[in-house]
């Protein structure tokens, strides 16, 4: 049918921005319905809120490890009288008997290796005493007194500090032991 000029004026013009109201949606993002201007019922799709990209977790930053700088630990010495005695020697005996042969050869001895450092009668006196790092005990002390012959032997034949290794001065053991006869019977 031919649409006629009064017509087209009877006809508004239809706003499309109208017919469809803005969607908004409420907080349980339930769709909003509107009337579109023909009467038909449209239901607005809900909105979706663009969610935000998950950021990524700091990298973990290792921990400084702290190295402890070594620390020197001086340990002294232990004194001359607090030697450490193999088993054995605390229990040998001197295989060689005590004559006036065996106490000439240790008196001997002793006034060739160990007068200068104990002194002529044991004392711990001798003339190269007082220059030693080590306190020199008497032979005539308790303490010495109080070991047994191997003791003495096995300090006399391996030395330390101050005190000569005999194993090497006087190689024969007989010999070390007339000395040994000789010290612990001054």
């Amino acid at each position: 049918q031919p649409v006629t000029v009064a017509a087209m004026k009877e006809t508004k013009p239809v706003n499309k921005a109208a017919a469809t109201p803005p969607v908004v949606a409420d907080k349980k993002n339930i769709p909003i319905t509107s009337t579109t201007p023909a009467g038909n019922t449209a239901i607005a799709p809900p909105v979706i809120k663009a969610t935000e990209p998950a950021k990524p977790a700091p990298a973990a930053q290792p921990k400084p490890v702290e190295i402890s700088k070594p620390v020197s630990v001086v340990v002294p010495a232990p004194a001359q009288n607090n030697w450490v005695i193999p088993a054995k020697y605390k229990t040998m005996a001197n295989p060689y008997p005590v004559n006036g042969e065996s106490m000439a050869l240790g008196k001997s001895l002793f006034g060739r290796h160990c007068q200068s450092c104990h002194g002529n009668k044991g004392d711990g006196n001798g003339t190269k005493a007082a220059s030693l790092d080590t306190k020199i005990s008497s032979f005539h002390s308790a303490g010495f007194l109080a070991q047994k012959p191997g003791e003495v032997f096995y300090k006399t034949s391996v030395g330390r500090k101050d005190m000569p290794k005999f194993e090497k001065k006087i190689p024969d053991e007989e010999e070390r032991w007339a000395l040994v006869h000789y010290i612990m019977n001054m």
